[in-house]
């Protein structure tokens, strides 16, 4: 099912391992396995976020993705700024809370 109104995203075409084998030196605590891990080619990654999307059902099933990102990824430099005032506010923290 297509989250966006185009085609349905065909995870059996979503490569998932790396290119050189990554090898824990140490077990994992508790056991848990690792999270699932995508690497998107240079054309899938054109609009991360509806990349993101596209991954989301596996990220909801594990509650947790990693995204390498393409070698020639080059994100863009901000430049845009935004200045905005806030109301400063003493806050007081219960005595359980203060440094011993």
């Amino acid at each position: 099912m297509a989250t966006d109104g185009g085609l349905p995203f065909d995870l059996s075409t979503v490569k998932t391992k790396a290119d050189e084998d990554h090898v824990r030196k140490n077990k994992r605590i508790f056991g848990i396995k690792e999270a699932p891990t995508f690497y998107p080619t240079r054309e899938e990654f054109k609009d991360p976020l509806s990349y993101i999307e596209k991954i989301s059902l596996q990220g909801k099933k594990y509650g947790i993705i990693k995204i390498v990102l393409p070698k020639e990824y080059k994100p863009g430099l901000c430049t845009q700024t935004m200045y905005f005032h806030v109301k400063r506010s003493q806050v007081r923290l219960p005595k359980r809370y203060y440094a011993k």
